[in-house]
């Protein structure tokens, strides 16, 4: 098995080569060719009728949120898809939360999107980390959070916007990118 997940992570292209594209995932699956295992990707298409729900607050939670104190801050908000983090069958993602203005990461832990209410999930950690479960322990709801994600940003954009939150996407965000490709060399480095 162990020579197995080698070949799989050999096989792969570096994990900033999964650029997210609007409205489509990666499918990842296993292919064996001449007797050896590998790892391929293909992008899947998320046809309109089934876009990703968009995830709410209750009324009490958002109420709860908007008595938080205002931080003048800017968050970055990633997920990287891709072979880093890895538990049997699943791929995971990297979940990712860095403070610009205070120059901290507030979040960074594995999150699987094959989970069908993963919006919600996104949300529910976006709002433990307003209430200060996060590295620095800060409470309050930022400025602004950006991200690289069409995907997210579609998804979140109401509920994040509904809190008064500015909420925008952005193509290049080059501390996220810096971010992840130190993630990815580490977890090479731990094989």
């Amino acid at each position: 098995c162990a020579d197995i997940v080698l070949t799989v992570a050999d096989a792969l292209p570096p994990l900033g080569t999964f650029k997210e594209r609007e409205n489509q995932v990666p499918f990842f699956y296993s292919v064996r060719k001449r007797g050896q295992w590998t790892l391929d990707f293909r992008w899947i298409k998320i046809p309109e009728a089934t876009a990703l729900p968009a995830p709410s607050l209750t009324a009490s939670v958002s109420l709860e949120l908007q008595q938080l104190p205002r931080l003048e801050h800017t968050y970055l908000l990633g997920l990287q898809t891709g072979p880093v983090i890895r538990d049997e069958n699943k791929i995971f993602s990297t979940f990712l939360v860095f403070d610009e203005t205070a120059e901290k990461i507030l979040k960074i832990e594995p999150f699987w999107p094959g989970d069908p209410r993963w919006p919600q999930n996104i949300l529910e950690r976006l709002r433990a980390i307003f209430r200060g479960r996060n590295a620095i322990f800060q409470r309050g709801l930022p400025r602004e959070i950006l991200t690289e994600s069409p995907i997210l940003h579609q998804v979140l954009k109401e509920s994040l916007q509904g809190l008064g939150i500015t909420f925008e996407s952005c193509p290049n965000l080059p501390p996220l990118r810096v971010m992840f490709d130190d993630i990815e060399r580490f977890m090479a480095s731990e094989k």
